[in-house]
């Protein structure tokens, strides 16, 4: 938990909020090991957040930090009493499964027409280029996964579903194909439950059926239209039988026929059923702890509006490279470790505080002050998540079931991450911080940790983009531009500033090409990696930067395209591959930093904005993905929830 700047704003809010109230959780410190508490925490009755070491219990009971709710003759249990000594705990839901840990890797792959589609190939030692079909090299690309996964997971298992204009399930290759047609590919249900009615598709390890496997895929042919949106569900539907597992999508075109089927020329109501079905899909692969990663190849638009915010639901990555750079894309993609699945983080705040989105309060009065997220599979990659908080408008307070307290000079901040552990342990992470207040904006500029801020601006800035209009979020990102090189020209850090300059001059430019609410997938892309941008992307030094923005080459659209020895981390959540313009990057919840999973907040003092008197703040539904566990006792609404990427009119078609 980190904050980027040490002090705190109180000001008139003019929203869109600019300001330096950031929470920033770091996920992929899931995998690293905490205290563990084998009792159930202690909760507020009302607000839900959980005592801590910050909470005082007298006799009368403990008066919750966050809401003032009085639990009148709360005791700290022998078991109990370990949990309240440490800021950061896991308290353990659900002892780990006996069943052997393994996992599935589910390869969902293009047959269809485009795909015959050849590009020159250049040998590494030069000389006349050869044409290879996007086909071959993306069976090039396969075939070299599958004798990886065979050498270094043995016990796992592969499957291949192939699609054109039907559904070809391949399985393990040891029994028989399953063909999916017409009337099959309308079927939500029986395209959901395919994978628990035919459980012999996945006999075998992938080292008993690596040849079998290899020999179906050279099999493949090209020919027919695009049934993605039918062939991902069967692909999640195979995948789940394991928690941990993957789904990865290799397409060069939009979906045109079954569910989730496209054409270019769409209506607003054609879009809206295809993202319902393709969010209900995200929600199935999220329940079973299944990631979904989208390769796209570049040249052809594939929807990745839609496709590629299911794979940032999940926690998977969005890819889109040249034919010629599938293998390492692929390869990249699939040898991600996973540290948790079905992870979630919510954000505990004090009744005088709630969550902000694109500059905006996200929640309707109902008193529940804080913000839920899902995270998905938290994988090796994964990018930062950077909450914005504000203060609570005046027709909040009065829902609550008693005056609300005043703020103190140090409110808390809490974050509870609900996950199931590498073990199959179930458990609640809880990592609790304190920050103090202030009303001077000088003091909220002072010691501001650019980089970190910088990182919070670029998510917040891609949360306009996909919540709010485009409009919006060039006047957000301009509003934060200023921001920033205030606190740099004072700070030393002009390269920072620039570092966020060029990264939203290229995010602009990808943004001209949304019309009606219509991304294209360049837009679609650049948009989804700015909201996974992370604080060391731009701490990078100012000759680094001469390499360019992150986005900056032909798949966003930028002047130049470069080269690297080695892959890199981007900084943006993703790696940049040693080839020419594969941009890889990751989906909701993962990061590279190695410390105990810690919580972070914008600054040492929170910065208090007092909405006007009379503001309504806008509803924003949020998905309702699974039963909340029992630790969050009030129950969940649409209207309180954070509807992350996809838009909460893809909840009912």
């Amino acid at each position: 938990m980190d904050f980027p700047s040490r002090f705190a704003l109180i000001q008139e809010p003019r929203p869109p909020v600019v300001d330096t109230n950031y929470v920033v959780l770091h996920p992929m410190e899931l995998g690293t090991p905490v205290k563990r508490v084998a009792a159930a925490p202690l909760t507020c009755s009302y607000c839900g957040a959980v005592a801590s070491t910050y909470s005082e219990i007298a006799k009368a009971g403990w008066q919750c930090e966050f809401c003032g709710t009085l639990m009148a003759g709360s005791k700290v249990s022998k078991k109990l009493r370990p949990a309240l000594e440490s800021a950061t705990v896991d308290y353990v839901l659900e002892g780990a499964s006996k069943k052997k840990s393994t996992f599935n890797v589910i390869f969902c792959i293009d047959t269809s027409g485009s795909m015959c589609v050849t590009s020159p190939v250049t040998g590494p030692e030069g000389g006349e280029p050869h044409y290879v079909s996007r086909m071959a090299q993306l069976k090039r690309a396969v075939h070299a996964q599958i004798d990886s996964l065979a050498r270094d997971h043995p016990k796992c298992r592969v499957g291949l579903v192939a699609f054109d204009s039907n559904v070809r399930v391949l399985g393990d290759g040891s029994g028989n194909e399953e063909l999916l047609a017409e009337d099959a590919l309308l079927d939500y249900d029986a395209l959901a439950a395919f994978g628990a009615t035919k459980p012999d598709c996945l006999k075998k390890t992938v080292k008993e059926a690596k040849a079998t496997l290899q020999e179906k895929l050279e099999q493949l042919t090209e020919g027919g239209q695009t049934a993605l949106g039918p062939s991902l569900l069967v692909a999640v539907s195979l995948a789940a039988s394991h928690s941990g597992s993957q789904v990865i999508v290799c397409t060069d075109g939009l979906s045109n026929i079954g569910l989730g089927a496209l054409h270019t020329s769409a209506t607003e109501i054609e879009r809206s059923y295809s993202q319902a079905f393709f969010h209900k899909v995200g929600v199935h692969a999220v329940e079973a702890g299944v990631r979904v990663s989208v390769i796209s190849l570049a040249g052809e638009e594939c929807n990745l509006q839609q496709i590629g915010s299911l794979a940032d639901f999940t926690g998977g990555t969005v890819t889109r490279v040249r034919p010629e750079e599938l293998a390492t894309s692929v390869s990249a993609v699939a040898q991600r470790p996973v540290v948790a699945t079905r992870a979630k983080a919510r954000l505990f705040l004090h009744c005088r505080l709630m969550a902000y989105q694109a500059g905006r309060p996200i929640a309707e009065p109902t008193g529940l002050n804080g913000e839920l997220r899902v995270l998905g599979s938290v994988s090796d990659g994964c990018g930062d998540e950077a909450f914005h908080f504000g203060s609570t408008p005046s027709e909040v307070l009065t829902t609550l079931p008693h005056p609300p307290p005043e703020i103190p000079l140090r409110p808390c901040f809490q974050i509870q991450m609900d996950y199931w552990a590498q073990d199959g342990t179930h458990c609640l992470r809880v990592i609790t911080r304190d920050l103090p207040v202030t009303d001077s904006t000088q003091q909220a500029l002072q010691g501001l940790d650019v980089a970190m801020f910088s990182a919070c601006a670029s998510q917040t800035t891609a949360y306009s983009a996909l919540r709010a209009s485009v409009r919006e979020a060039r006047d957000i990102g301009q509003h934060y531009r200023k921001l920033i090189e205030r606190a740099s020209n004072s700070s030393g850090s002009e390269a920072v500033y620039e570092n966020f300059r060029s990264d939203m001059e290229a995010l602009y430019e990808s943004l001209d090409e949304v019309v009606d609410g219509v991304q294209s997938d360049r837009a679609a892309l650049a948009v989804i990696k700015m909201k996974r941008a992370q604080s060391h992307r731009f701490r990078r030094s100012s000759r680094e930067s001469s390499h360019g923005s992150p986005m900056s080459n032909p798949s966003y659209g930028g002047a130049s395209a470069h080269t690297y020895d080695e892959p890199r981390d981007d900084g943006m959540g993703g790696l940049v591959e040693p080839l020419y313009d594969n941009q890889d990057f990751v989906g909701n919840g993962v990061t590279g930093l190695a410390r105990p999973a810690q919580v972070a907040v914008g600054a040492d003092y929170a910065v208090l904005d007092s909405p006007g008197h009379g503001q309504r703040p806008p509803t924003a539904a949020m998905y309702d993905i699974a039963d909340e566990p029992t630790y969050l006792p009030r129950s969940e609404s649409t209207s309180n929830q954070n509807p992350l990427y996809m838009t909460p009119e893809s909840l009912d078609p």
